[in-house]
């Protein structure tokens, strides 16, 4: 728990520095962070008793003025399995045929959908973009061509592309179906 703790330090300073515009990154390379001990020390205690899983993340105590330091909060709770590999995280009917239809549009709401089902169904967002996942462009536009190809109705499906759990990240693969 220790050494996984010490990874989360190291991985919030990564996020912290990405964070950082590039005009901004060298003079304030070393922002100072603080875990808040009572926090650290909770998790240490629930982390190194638990039997089942559990995720922790660290998120900002507060808001943060430009060249404070940061109070970092330690949030820890159960990890449950949302969606188990190859299930369907959602699914949508679309008529590639309609008129005015738009199949980049199309696949933005799709995705959009399939976020606000993913919250819904226990999948916790990223605290700093309320994503709960990426799509990359290649498997996005492989969609949009396909939708343009299709001769009518058509089902989209997002399949998880493996096994997610409560702190995600939903990965998918877009499966469509005549």
């Amino acid at each position: 728990v220790l050494k996984g703790l010490q990874e989360l330090r190291q991985k919030v300073r990564l996020a912290l520095l990405l964070r950082i515009s590039e005009q901004s990154f060298s003079r304030l390379r070393d922002v100072p962070f603080d875990f808040d001990p009572e926090d650290e020390e909770a998790a240490v205690e629930e982390l190194t008793e638990a039997q089942d899983r559990y995720y922790l993340r660290a998120l900002s105590a507060e808001n943060v003025a430009s060249g404070g330091g940061i109070r970092v909060r330690l949030e820890v709770g159960r990890s449950t399995l949302i969606y188990a590999s190859d299930s369907a995280v959602h699914r949508r009917m679309v008529n590639a045929q309609a008129s005015g239809f738009d199949a980049e549009e199309a696949l933005h709401v799709f995705l959009r959908e399939l976020k606000v089902r993913a919250i819904r169904d226990g999948v916790l967002p990223d605290p700093a973009t309320n994503n709960v996942g990426t799509l990359d462009g290649e498997a996005f536009f492989d969609a949009v061509e396909a939708l343009n190809a299709a001769d009518g109705p058509v089902i989209i499906n997002a399949l998880a592309s493996g096994d997610i759990y409560t702190e995600g990240p939903v990965v998918i693969r877009i499966v469509l179906q005549d």
